[in-house]
């Protein structure tokens, strides 16, 4: 991208970011402007220097690579534009067209590796599992996992929380089918969160079928700029379903990624939840406070924040209260809590601090990995809170008769 482009898709992109009127209102909510008050690192810049770059008029040096890979993509640009600019084409196309000149950071690296080979067999989860579970007791396995640029490995132990499975309600006879899509590492990362959701969907009379193979949305690889995979994996995932039924998504942004990439059956569990609840099912009595993180998939991106808070106040004693700065990204924004530490959890300190000023609250969040980053930096900072996905709170309150879960 040295000289003018004068493809489709280049022209395309290029009338995209002349709708930008550089007002500067996206900086008030970019996580990376707020973080480093640098021209460059917000949208508007970004913008500026993809129009250079298509214009010929900037060279694609490592310096301006890197000011376009420090964005998180997390949107929160989009739903303040004032001239309503689709920043998201605009910096997915700069990403894609420098990707032979990008080099991803390690980290971000060995996880789309490690996404690959699990896909060749069930036992390579295991054995996954198995060594994560040994770096975090062992001193020698956290220094491997440091040499191979993973992540700290207190931010990718699974939860030990355990939920029976309930059995189906007798609310529909015969029970519909829906297809759950948990994510390529919810069974390593969020086993439980699956279980919960199982068993809450069954309970609300659903028959739920979990699919054999490992199935990924491709929304890991697109961000890195690898195109191609991403596609590939799509496919897959939709050769899989079966059109018509509805698939239920654990993880917010693989909901989004699912969706834009066309397939109209995908919706996330919360909002499934929400306009499947029946009237007769009443949620035990549950005196907590809930904190609600709106990851930015489910509010900048799906715009369905609306029906989280809804399916958490039907719980009966529940104070839910909306963390602050929900119009801002938590840091974790894709592998950003693998590539950059320090900046994701800056990003997280205010969030924190509201956290930490409630006692024993629980933190809802509707997508893993901003639930990796939350727990970890709470255990961190030594806070008391637990991170829960929905399906983890709804499995805890729904009662135990007319066949729904136990708890």
């Amino acid at each position: 991208m040295t000289e003018p482009t004068n493809n489709d898709a280049a022209r395309e992109i290029l009338a995209l970011a002349d709708q930008c009127v550089k007002c500067g209102m996206c900086q008030t909510v970019c996580p990376t402007y707020r973080l480093r008050r640098h021209e460059a690192e917000s949208p508007r810049g970004r913008i500026a220097l993809v129009q250079g770059l298509l214009e010929g008029r900037l060279q694609a040096t490592p310096g301006l690579i890197g000011h376009l890979d420090n964005c998180l993509q997390c949107r929160a640009c989009e739903l303040i534009c004032p001239s309503r600019v689709s920043y998201q084409r605009i910096i997915e196309h700069a990403v894609q067209s420098l990707s032979a000149l990008r080099k991803p950071p390690r980290a971000a690296r060995n996880l789309l590796h490690l996404l690959t080979a699990l896909r060749r067999g069930p036992w390579l989860a295991t054995l996954a599992l198995t060594l994560l579970r040994l770096a975090r007791v062992s001193a020698l396995g956290r220094l491997a996992a440091r040499r191979a640029g993973l992540p700290r490995v207190d931010a990718v132990t699974p939860t030990t929380l355990a939920i029976p499975v309930a059995k189906t309600a007798a609310s529909l006879t015969p029970p519909a089918t829906l297809t759950l899509f948990a994510g390529c590492l919810s069974d390593l990362l969020q086993a439980p969160t699956v279980n919960a959701a199982t068993a809450v969907l069954a309970s609300l009379g659903y028959q739920v079928r979990l699919p054999d193979d490992r199935l990924c949305c491709g929304g890991l690889h697109r961000r890195q700029g690898d195109l191609t995979q991403a596609q590939a994996l799509h496919r897959q995932t939709t050769q899989t379903h079966t059109a018509g039924t509805p698939l239920v998504s654990l993880v917010s942004a693989c909901t989004l990624t699912l969706r834009e990439g066309g397939l109209g059956d995908a919706v996330d569990f919360a909002s499934f939840v929400a306009s499947h609840w029946p009237t007769q099912i009443k949620p035990r009595d549950f005196p907590r406070t809930l904190l609600v993180h709106e990851s930015c998939s489910l509010r900048n991106g799906l715009r369905e924040q609306a029906s989280l808070y809804g399916v958490l106040k039907r719980i009966p004693g529940a104070r839910v209260i909306a963390l602050q700065d929900n119009a801002v990204c938590c840091g974790a924004g894709a592998t950003h809590r693998l590539t950059d530490p320090p900046a994701a959890r800056a990003m997280l300190a205010d969030k924190l601090r509201q956290i930490r000023a409630v006692d024993d609250p629980i933190v809802v969040s509707s997508n893993l990995g901003c639930a990796l980053h939350l727990r970890a930096e709470l255990e961190n900072a030594g806070i008391q809170a637990s991170v829960l996905h929905p399906a983890q709170v709804l499995a805890l309150v729904l009662p135990d008769d007319g066949g729904n879960l136990p708890v």
